[in-house]
């Protein structure tokens, strides 16, 4: 994984003792290490990828199954110390049994002191990546491997806490297909990625550039002069063929031909990587999210994303989210403020999924959670409203220190033909419902509940979306610029000030 000659290791001389003076233990230690050439389970130290440097713990299962006692549990630890030190990313590729069955309890406690390890990365904003090869399971995959801001797996890695055998004797009946599989996690939203090891050091070196840069580094008097020129030339920009009826926009975005959240993503920001699941249950395929970089700034970027047809929709559910998709968005959202890096939300849907078994998952509390955790952000956050903002399903990414809205885009408490059908008791009301709900972004500029209106200049979006794109683009720098020299608590206070404002009768 490390580039020429840039890895340099560190501990490499610890061993384990048999303290428990367990039955052969000693003789199977020193067997390993003839065996491996290697003293214990783990080797750690410095090195670069790509260039970027890294403190790297790399587990051989070669060496007592790659199990983990209190040398592997100590060195991960102290690693991750030499990664706070030196202010660089922490990798660590797992291959592990779990926990090393000769060293008892005190093999158990390192599932405690990794755990620790993760924790202490986390309060000094390191990014930490695991990467799980074949196998990582037991009190391995039970602590520190499924603690990293970003899992990614190998193809085919068996990864799990119990073993298929133990569990299959256990419910007395056959598992899934690919019970524990990479894939099986993937599909589940227990981790972000599948990358084969051919593709690891690209893919890593990729992922510490978008991570260690800041935003505070790029905004310059001279950079912020050109963003602010951009911006006024497209906000002076009128439409070729302006649409003045709200069910005419309402037309207009919901046409297969609008471009989506992933459609933005790919033209706007570079090295984009997307991050998958909600890490309980599923990767809901009605959000998309991950990190990339705009303009050299690191972003997490997060979208409602609806299909170009009929087979998309299906697999994205239209956009409309479930509970698992509002836990992904607050796992990034979480992320971002602990590695300091600005959040850009696309918001395009009718509304949260509204079936039974979103309820079960307590679809009201994954929304508000998200809310929250939008409220809680030290970092900017804003907000783009690029199709149907519909209720609290919108809404659960709208919370931005700056919110705006495509000319043409709607913004409602509920949809159109559902005020119709509960107002005036007639789905065919739709017309009176969306010139009596103001849910335009003219009107809603008015209200002060958005900061400011893309213009679509072409016939709408649709027309030139490489075009429109610079223009999303030109608007989010001018915001970011604007919000570069505040700190944490002064964007947290700008935000909170926004939202109190809103609907201020005195």
């Amino acid at each position: 994984m490390c580039d020429e000659a840039s890895f340099v290791e560190f501990n490499g001389d610890y061993k384990a003792k048999d303290v428990l003076n367990f039955e052969g233990y000693k003789d199977k230690i020193k067997s390993d290490r003839n065996k491996t050439g290697l003293n214990e389970a783990i080797v750690t130290g410095i090195g670069r990828i790509q260039g970027m440097r890294c403190v790297l713990a790399v587990m051989d299962s070669g060496f007592r199954m790659g199990s983990m006692g209190t040398v592997v549990g100590q060195k991960i630890y102290e690693a991750a110390k030499k990664a706070c030190l030196e202010k660089i990313p922490f990798i660590i590729f797992s291959a592990s049994g779990g926990a090393r069955m000769q060293e008892g309890m005190l093999s158990l406690m390192q599932m405690s002191k990794t755990s620790f390890a993760i924790d202490m990365l986390r309060e000094a904003g390191i990014l930490s990546v695991v990467v799980m090869t074949n196998p990582t399971t037991g009190g391995v995959s039970a602590s520190f491997a499924t603690l990293g801001d970003i899992l990614i797996a190998e193809p085919g890695a068996i990864i799990g806490f119990a073993g298929k055998k133990v569990i299959a004797q256990t419910l007395k009946s056959d598992l899934p297909e690919g019970f524990q599989t990479a894939e099986f996690l993937l599909q589940h939203g227990h981790i972000d990625d599948i990358v084969s090891r051919s593709d690891q050091q690209k893919y890593l070196g990729n992922l510490i550039r978008i991570c260690v840069n800041t935003r505070h580094s790029y905004f310059t008097k001279e950079k912020n002069k050109e963003i602010q020129e951009k911006y006024e030339h497209y906000k002076n920009q009128k439409s070729k063929a302006p649409v003045k009826h709200p069910l005419d926009k309402l037309q207009i975005i919901r046409s297969e031909s609008r471009p989506r959240s992933k459609d933005y993503i790919n033209l706007i920001f570079k090295d984009f990587v997307e991050l998958h699941g909600d890490r309980l249950i599923e990767d809901d395929k009605a959000i998309v999210a991950g990190i990339g970089t705009l303009h050299g700034m690191p972003v997490t970027v997060i979208g409602h994303q609806r299909g170009e047809n009929l087979d998309e929709n299906i697999k994205c559910n239209f956009g409309m989210a479930r509970p698992t998709g509002y836990r992904k968005v607050v796992r990034l959202i979480n992320q971002s403020n602990r590695l300091h890096r600005p959040i850009i939300t696309f918001i395009d849907t009718k509304g949260a999924d509204p079936t039974a078994s979103s309820e079960i998952l307590n679809q009201s509390y994954a929304i508000s959670k998200s809310i929250l955790a939008m409220a809680e952000s030290t970092v900017p956050i804003i907000s783009v409203v690029i199709g149907e903002g519909g209720s609290g399903g919108a809404l659960a990414l709208g919370n931005g220190n700056k919110v705006l809205m495509l000319e043409n885009s709607l913004y409602s408490v509920i949809s159109p033909e559902g005020a119709a059908s509960i107002l005036w008791k007639d789905s065919s009301k739709i017309k009176e419902a969306i010139e009596n709900l103001k849910i335009t972004a003219q009107d809603l500029m008015k209200f002060s509940i958005i900061d400011d209106i893309i213009p679509e200049p072409e016939a709408n979006a649709s027309s030139n979306v490489s075009e429109q794109a610079k223009i999303i683009k030109g608007y989010l720098m001018k915001y970011l610029a604007d919000m570069s020299s505040l700190t944490g608590q002064e964007i947290k206070r700008q935000r909170v000030e926004k939202y109190e404002a809103i609907g201020k009768i005195i």
